[in-house]
């Protein structure tokens, strides 16, 4: 009877303690933490990594700068595909810049912790792939990037000679295009192609 209960207690220790070890590692976990002070600072969601922000912070010398949270996928505490959370947000006069695990179950995209699989797509793309004439937003693993005017005086390449430009339309040996961000077909990285917009260029988007 004696052995019966201790066998009892071995297990009922060994299933509380598997519970707290499962709820522990289901937890999001602080990986690291920096701290600066500033004169001004503002977040659009706090310290929230489940919703993607963006931070705008001034030091006292009045340098300016701005912060989007972000997944990053090339830390050795996680996996790649998994990624952390970078977390950006103001706490009094300073601002915060932390890196988080998802817990288990969640996976970083686009910023912010979300239900999901390592397998599911890391690249995400506003405007839905290539639409010239619809501006997107792009996140992949290549980093995140808008669609923007470009002009170039090489016609047979672009890229080579052209740079982003505010609105622009053809003129005398200068052609005007759109630098459209798209995701590869792997689901996972950043692409772009530069497209020729004929009615000129605004705000990223073809006429």
């Amino acid at each position: 009877m004696k052995k019966v209960i201790i066998a009892l207690i071995v297990i009922l220790i060994l299933a509380v303690g598997g519970y707290f070890l499962f709820d522990y590692l289901s937890k999001p976990k602080l990986i690291s933490s920096n701290s600066e002070p500033v004169s001004v600072c503002s977040d659009t969601d706090g310290n929230n990594i489940y919703e993607k922000g963006y931070s705008s912070y001034k030091y006292s010398d009045g340098t300016q700068k701005g912060l989007d949270d972000v997944c990053d996928y090339f830390n050795p505490k996680t996996k790649s595909r998994v990624g952390l959370v970078r977390e950006g947000y103001c706490d009094g006069t300073n601002f915060k810049t932390e890196l988080w695990t998802c817990g288990r179950g969640y996976i970083c995209r686009n910023g912010r912790c979300l239900q999901g699989t390592e397998n599911s797509p890391i690249c995400s793309d506003t405007d839905g792939g290539i639409e010239p004439n619809k501006r997107g937003e792009i996140y992949g693993s290549g980093g995140s990037g808008m669609d923007s005017c470009w002009t170039s005086t090489n016609m047979n390449d672009p890229e080579l000679d052209g740079g982003y430009g505010p609105d622009c339309k053809d003129a005398t040996g200068v052609k005007c295009y759109v630098y459209e961000y798209y995701c590869g077909s792997d689901g996972d990285s950043k692409q772009h192609k530069i497209i020729h917009c004929d009615n000129g260029c605004q705000n990223g988007v073809c006429l």
